[in-house]
């Protein structure tokens, strides 16, 4: 699980080394983030490593990701749980 706070930034790291021929796609709540073959979009972006950077977290951010990276020999998931907090605030 991965712990953050709103209106930070946090990148989901992916699953496995990336190379020329490996493509990455995100899901959450069984939607794809990002269109085929779009890497970014607001609020997101897949890294040339293949990670999944979210850009200002919101509390309703929080859920399972899943990372799936896909080349001509094989495919490889993952599963990832963001939890966002709100802001602390102190006495």
């Amino acid at each position: 699980m991965i712990l953050n706070q709103v209106n930070k930034e946090d990148i989901l790291h992916s699953i496995t080394y990336p190379k020329k021929t490996t493509r990455f796609f995100y899901k959450r709540f069984s939607k794809q983030i990002l269109k085929k073959g779009c890497y970014s979009s607001i609020g997101f972006q897949i890294l040339n490593n293949g990670s999944l950077r979210i850009h200002h977290l919101q509390v309703q951010d929080t859920g399972y990701y899943l990372c799936w990276a896909e080349n001509l020999v094989r495919r490889n998931y993952a599963q990832i749980r963001l939890e966002v907090q709100g802001n602390l605030s102190y006495l």
